[in-house]
């Protein structure tokens, strides 16, 4: 079974260094695999809604990010706060296949398109 919590501690761990540069970081994800890209925007985006939510604990160390989130989610549509980036893979077939997840919906679709060269 898969781990959510191992995974935050392995990103908390890897940004808990005030020498990290954020913006060379992001420009680093941006350049990696486009699967990498799509999921960690997954990762991004429900981090910004989960820190805009109402009842998160705020005090100076965190104040600017949960204003950013809420700034940044009062600006998307309704699709943005509760769908996620597909998951895409292409087989050696040349098949290939979407996974679109919802965060709260209980929403699961898969298409496949099948090229031929």
């Amino acid at each position: 079974m898969y781990d959510e919590s191992e995974t935050a501690q392995k990103i908390i761990g890897a940004i808990n260094d005030c020498c990290m540069k954020p913006k060379q970081v992001a420009k680093l994800l941006a350049n990696e695999h486009p699967t990498h890209q799509q999921q960690f925007m997954n990762v991004a985006v429900a981090f910004i809604v989960e820190m805009a939510r109402e009842g998160k604990y705020v005090d100076l160390r965190n104040q600017c990010s949960v204003d950013k989130a809420k700034r940044i989610v009062s600006n998307m549509e309704y699709e943005d706060k509760e769908g996620m980036c597909p998951f895409i893979w292409v087989n050696t077939l040349f098949t290939v296949s979407t996974l679109n997840f919802s965060l709260k919906r209980s929403f699961l679709s898969v298409n496949t398109f099948n090229f031929f060269l």
